[in-house]
């Protein structure tokens, strides 16, 4: 199932699955910080909009 967000926007590009606790093998998070004039943010990726 392609993603919608809270504005209606659907994003093929990014896609969801529920699957039970039992079937997950592994588990991990990744994390990007952009440096933009010296300040350091948390992003949520990096893409064409995050370089945006």
């Amino acid at each position: 199932m392609a993603l919608i967000d809270l504005e209606g926007n659907v994003h093929s590009d990014i896609f969801i699955k529920e699957v039970s606790d039992r079937k997950v093998e592994d588990v991990y998070k990744l994390t990007h910080e952009a440096i933009f004039k010296g300040v350091t943010f948390q992003t949520s990726g990096i893409g064409k909009h995050t370089l945006d």
